[in-house]
């Protein structure tokens, strides 16, 4: 079984990733399957070694400073912004041993795995490959290590016998997979190499290892094409929700700069009596942090938008509102 970089990658910041790491350790173990690795793999992998182990800290560390920047929004929100400061305190002190325990473990697969390093004969066919512009040729990017594994791989696969089997697992649906049928499919320039039953093409590992053993790892199949679904993370969520309140607020902004031109409120120097008025110091942070908004998203991505847009916007709010702890219908 060959492995695309990008499935380890995705793997080492997968939360269901011990699940399929320790189905895969079970079935090199029990000799049912041999990793076959390039040392591109295993370079690319090293390549983003820090940068993984950094990310998941990064991400909630900026979600705690964008929960944070929601206390002053409203007395209603002090409760749930508490809790969501200590949940992400208590991710934050598991988070780095969990990334690096994910990324040992596949290090020591990548490190045990069967290594293939590419002949020159593999290499002039990925280069000619490049020349008649076939997959993963075929978009316009530099696809030499990609070609590289597809001739590793047409390697194997000539070596057939002995009732063996082969299957090449990859993410990469954009260089490897049909363009326009099905994307579990391989692309029509690499479909002679899966042409039998011997040889398989696979877009997630779970369903490869399922074919491996299906009876047993039919649960594991199930969480991971579950997981393959689109999921958010608390940070895009928090995100999410905050790039709408600054677009709702926005809004306002712009009706009470309208009502500050018609005369209709009123900019006074002390603390207005009535709500008619605005303190100038007041409207001129407000001023200011409408022009931050702009320079943060653009004119053209602020409105004005018509009813059913302006419902969608709230509606969007309401429901991540609800996802961070809100109660439905409690807009900010």
């Amino acid at each position: 079984m060959l492995v695309d970089a990008c499935v380890w990658l995705d793997l080492a910041r997968d939360p269901c990733a011990p699940a399929l790491i320790g189905a895969l350790e079970e079935l090199i173990g029990g000799g049912h399957i041999t990793l076959v690795v390039a040392p591109a793999i295993i370079e690319e992998f090293a390549q983003n070694r820090a940068w993984l182990l950094e990310e998941g800290g990064q991400s909630i560390s900026r979600t705690r400073r964008r929960v944070e920047a929601k206390r002053g929004r409203s007395p209603r929100k002090a409760r749930t912004v508490a809790d969501e400061l200590n949940a992400i305190d208590l991710e934050l002190v598991n988070l780095g041993d969990r990334a690096a325990d994910t990324v040992a473990r596949i290090e020591t697969l990548l490190a045990g795995g069967e290594l293939h390093a590419p002949t020159d004969a593999i290499k002039a066919r990925a280069a000619e490959r490049g020349v008649l512009r076939k997959a993963p040729f075929h978009r316009p990017r530099n696809g030499t290590n990609d070609a590289i594994l597809v001739e590793i791989y047409a390697n194997m696969v000539a070596r057939k016998g002995g009732g063996r089997r082969f299957a090449f697992v990859t993410h990469n649906t954009k260089d490897f997979s049909h363009p326009t049928i099905n994307q579990k499919a391989a692309h029509p320039d690499l479909a002679a190499l899966f042409a039998t039953d011997a040889s398989r093409y696979f877009v997630t590992l779970g369903e490869a290892l399922r074919s491996v053993r299906p009876d047993e790892l039919i649960d594991l199949v199930i969480e991971e094409e579950w997981s393959d679904q689109p999921r958010r993370k608390i940070a895009e969520i928090v995100a999410a929700e905050h790039e709408l309140f600054e677009k709702v607020w926005y809004n306002h902004q712009r009706l009470r700069q309208e009502k500050v031109a018609s005369g209709q409120l009123e900019i006074v120097e002390q603390e207005p009596a009535g709500g008619r008025s605005i303190r100038r110091e007041t409207w001129e942070g407000a001023l200011r942090a409408a022009r931050q908004i702009e320079d943060r998203y653009g004119l053209e991505n602020l409105g004005p938008w018509n009813e059913l847009e302006w419902g969608m916007i709230n509606g969007k709010l309401s429901a991540l509102g609800w996802a961070l702890g809100d109660e439905w219908d409690m807009l900010t």
